[in-house]
């Protein structure tokens, strides 16, 4: 049992203790668009069908594929993009992908988890015929207490 002194001083600074501040409001996106914007396009993600094009993906809930997920960041062979990165106080967030094919390799830094995995991406015109990867366009958007991640591919007819 603690002595009343030190009781006292305990209680007295935890009430002089500032509280924390409140975690940033972190969102991030990935956005599936097609480059032609005459095409339709239909998108889905480890087989699943997510809709006609643009799809946008948050990618904080996506369901990855552990079968995919790389063993090393980044992963051996990828086209690899440079994350947006966004600062929070003492903290960062991250979002950053990397592309092998139809495989989406995605890492991201959420108030100091680090979460990776991968998911298979794939984008079909309205003939059926498979669209490809083209470019990539990231964007953050970032203020006090929140920041918005977003990355967007573009898919284009094959050649």
């Amino acid at each position: 049992m603690k002595s009343r002194p030190a009781l006292a001083l305990t209680l007295f600074l935890a009430a002089c203790t500032p509280p924390a501040p409140p975690q940033a409001k972190i969102r991030m996106t990935i956005s599936v668009r097609v480059a032609e914007n005459a095409e339709a396009a239909t998108v889905a993600v480890n087989g699943q069908p997510r809709g006609a094009a643009p799809v946008d993906l948050d990618a904080l809930t996506l369901a990855f594929d552990p079968a995919l997920k790389p063993k090393t960041w980044p992963p051996p062979g990828a086209q690899v993009f440079s994350p947006t990165v966004a600062q929070h106080g003492k903290q960062e967030s991250i979002l950053a992908l990397a592309l092998n094919g139809d495989i989406v390799y995605v890492r991201t830094l959420v108030h100091g988890v680090e979460t990776t995995g991968a998911l298979r991406l794939t984008a079909a015109g309205a003939d059926k015929a498979s669209l490809e990867f083209d470019g990539a366009e990231k964007q953050l958007d970032s203020g006090l207490g929140r920041a918005e991640h977003t990355v967007r591919l573009f898919y284009k007819r094959r050649k």
